[in-house]
């Protein structure tokens, strides 16, 4: 076990082993087709036609939510296309102060979430998805799945009572001669 812990810290300070060099997706060959291309239409039976104003309405929405649902970011960016984008933008000028504009960046809103996220782990809740130093270390020393300290101590002693016991109740001198001192 202490031959473990040696080797698992030396092992932390050296620099990875060398990976194979990483295949690009483009490099990859696809495999070819057993069976004809699905059918998109309904196989089991036909669907009827929209009668009502709500069947239709739901139909075209239906149809617009699998769309960009399917492909949902188009060759101009956005979902909405170009003119979607105008309408935010113009309502955005319009609706949004520049300090409410300021506080919507992308980078606001991460170092918002950082604030949070931070209370959250100093919080209680938080404790077991805290990275600590001490865990760090223990799991670098004693491994991944055994990195509490507490199981390791506990067999250190239960051997350590069994070879005191051992010697204690050794008669013959049988015990002593295997245990280095």
């Amino acid at each position: 076990m202490v031959d473990g812990v040696t080797a698992r810290i030396s092992a932390h300070g050296r620099p990875p082993m060398q990976q194979q060099a990483l295949v690009r997706v483009e490099d990859l060959q696809p495999l070819p087709r057993l069976g004809m291309p699905l059918k998109q239409e309904p196989i089991f039976m036909s669907t009827p036609q929209p009668s009502t104003r709500r069947e239709m309405v739901e139909a075209k929405v239906g149809t617009f939510v699998k769309s960009v649902g399917d492909n949902p970011v188009t060759s101009y960016g956005s979902p909405l296309g170009p003119k979607g984008t105008q309408y935010i933008e113009a309502a955005r000028e319009k609706l949004l102060t520049p300090e409410q504009r300021q506080a919507l960046t992308p980078a606001n809103i991460r170092s918002q979430f950082y604030v949070y996220l931070t209370r959250f782990l100093r919080s209680w809740l938080g404790q077991p998805f805290r990275q600590t130093f001490a865990r760090r270390i223990r799991s670098i020393a004693f491994g991944q799945p055994f990195s509490e300290l507490i199981p390791t101590i506990n067999a250190v002693y239960s051997l350590t009572s069994l070879v005191t016991a051992s010697l204690k109740e050794d008669a013959y001198g049988k015990v002593a001669k295997d245990i280095p001192l």
